[in-house]
């Protein structure tokens, strides 16, 4: 199962064998909006912290000209190595989900 497959099926347990009543169209879309906007807005997961750390390691590495042939995997360094790299990921997609619940327009000449 995927995370959001196990995520789902902790949170929002469904019995199969229940009675479903169905929803009038106004209530089938607001809840998929309250249900988008949570997870727009959620905090970053362990594992979304971990894949962009990462991803700075592995795109930092590669900028280095001094670059280690046969460097350590991420999951390899020693915490202290780690620990910059996994809070500057949560910095950013901290920013990243924040930046979807902000009403404003980009300054002009500002990467979207």
């Amino acid at each position: 199962m995927s995370v959001l497959s196990d995520e789902l099926e902790e949170r929002y347990p469904f019995d199969r064998d229940s009675i479903i009543v169905p929803l009038s169209r106004v209530q089938a879309a607001s809840a998929s909006r309250k249900a988008y906007a949570a997870g727009r807005t959620a905090q970053p997961t362990g594992m979304e912290v971990e894949a962009g750390a990462e991803a700075l390691y592995t795109a930092r590495l590669h900028a280095s000209s001094a670059a280690d042939p046969a460097p350590l995997p991420f999951s390899g360094l020693p915490e202290p190595v780690r620990a910059p790299y996994l809070e500057e990921a949560r910095l950013v997609l901290a920013a990243a989900r924040g930046a979807v619940s902000v009403d404003s327009v980009p300054a002009a000449g500002a990467v979207v």
